[in-house]
């Protein structure tokens, strides 16, 4: 049994408590608190990336802190894939068909760096979509 104050599953230092509370949680899935709904530049957000983005916004990680901002850099979210796409089963879409960090990210269990569903150094994860296009 994996305890709350443990690595466990997810593979996170922090354990299941890294985005999960049992007891008085405040927002969906027992979170912590309901995140909020948009980005500092006022970008809108699904609810599972505005739970991610709670964290990687630059103020608890550096990491992803201009994912929503649409710099350039990074893959867009919480939009629905065109039809030149083709989206694996097991790359779930939020329950309006939108693209979320989970996606392309498993929080909870994976084999692969920074918790990807598939390596994406040798451009498996791109092409799981992206095939001749």
């Amino acid at each position: 049994m994996v305890s709350a104050n443990q690595g466990g599953p997810s593979g996170h230092p922090a354990g299941c408590s890294s985005c999960h509370v049992p007891h008085d949680a405040q927002g969906d899935r027992l979170w912590p608190y309901a995140p909020s709904m948009e980005t500092t530049q006022g970008t809108q957000l699904s609810t599972g990336s505005a739970l991610c983005y709670s964290c990687h916004d630059g103020t608890i990680t550096e990491l992803g802190a201009t994912f929503f901002e649409q710099d350039g850099s990074s893959h867009p979210v919480d939009v629905v894939p065109s039809s030149r796409v083709t989206i694996p089963e097991d790359f779930p879409l939020d329950g309006q068909g939108r693209i979320t960090c989970a996606s392309c990210h498993n929080p909870h269990r994976t084999a692969y760096v920074n918790y990807l569903r598939l390596p994406a150094d040798d451009g498996d994860l791109c092409v799981a979509c992206h095939v001749n296009n």
